[in-house]
């Protein structure tokens, strides 16, 4: 009985520390006090599919296993309160009942666009994220639709991803697992959120191990700013393509000229390109 019983706890280990590693890139938009409980209908599944083959430990990990199509899907409403840019210096982790806190330094842009109607409004982009670890990446390839709900005082996201930590030096699979994040966010005063999330954790056959709580206090360090393209896409008329399929065209914005992103925008994409892109050497 002995060896389950480590094998378990070395998994709870491992999981809590990759939704450390990994909640940087998954911040965009949550929040709540960390004592008071998420409410949404958006719930965690009881148990997902299992993952292929190619994501067995040891296997060599290969670049077709991780690709999904980077394109804007749709646009998403931001509220006023949570439009800008945000910095955050710490995540608070519950282990055992014990509130622990971790230096977590990052910046986030939340909001691309404004429509007619004044209305912030944000891309969702499903693209393959990569978290640098010590001796491994951890690539974080995302499954199925993001799904959001808004309110005047809440902004509530869920997420289901793949994640597979690969060896830096060999390119193989260390460990490969699946993850929901529930995250709702709220505004404690002008420029300060608090975000809990709650993070569920399923193993390679698809069933429930672990749940786990984090918080993080988010602060806004320059005020929304129009992001007009990047990357190859023109935000402008995509937002535009998207109000006309939604019967919204009357909340489209004059024609103007384009304008560049902000110096701190500029650097967060960059951040954001450089944490995208797949690693070197790896088989495809």
């Amino acid at each position: 009985m002995k060896k389950p019983l480590k094998g378990k706890f070395a998994l709870k280990l491992l999981t809590l520390s990759s939704l450390i590693l990994g909640f940087s890139t998954f911040l965009l938009e949550a929040t709540v006090s960390a004592s008071e409980p998420i409410k949404a209908t958006i719930e965690f599944s009881r148990s997902l599919p299992a993952l292929g083959d190619e994501y067995a430990d040891g296997a060599q990990f290969k670049i077709q296993s991780a690709k999904v199509a980077q394109q804007t899907l749709k646009w998403r409403r931001v509220p006023k309160w949570l439009a800008g840019v945000w910095h955050t210096e710490f995540t608070s982790v519950n282990v055992l009942g014990i509130p622990i806190r971790y230096p977590t330094k990052s910046d986030f842009i939340s909001g691309y666009q404004q429509d007619a109607k004044g209305h912030i409004w944000h891309p969702i982009i499903n693209r393959v994220s990569r978290v640098d670890g010590e001796t491994y990446y951890e690539y974080q390839i995302p499954q199925g639709d993001q799904l959001f709900e808004v309110d005047k005082e809440t902004s509530t996201r869920y997420t289901r991803s793949t994640r597979v930590r690969v060896n830096k030096a060999s390119g193989r699979i260390i460990t490969s697992f699946q993850q929901e994040d529930i995250a709702v966010t709220r505004p404690v005063q002008e420029g300060v959120v608090e975000v809990n999330a709650n993070c569920c954790v399923f193993n390679k056959a698809g069933q429930k191990v672990k749940e786990q709580n984090i918080s993080v206090v988010e602060e806004r360090i320059a005020p929304f700013h129009p992001i007009d393209s990047h990357g190859g896409i023109n935000f402008v008329e995509s937002l535009a393509s998207f109000l006309k399929a939604e019967e919204k065209a009357q909340w489209i914005p004059p024609a103007r000229e384009l304008i560049a992103p902000s110096q701190i925008q500029s650097r967060i994409l960059a951040t954001e390109d450089a944490n995208s892109k797949l690693m070197d050497g790896v088989p495809k």
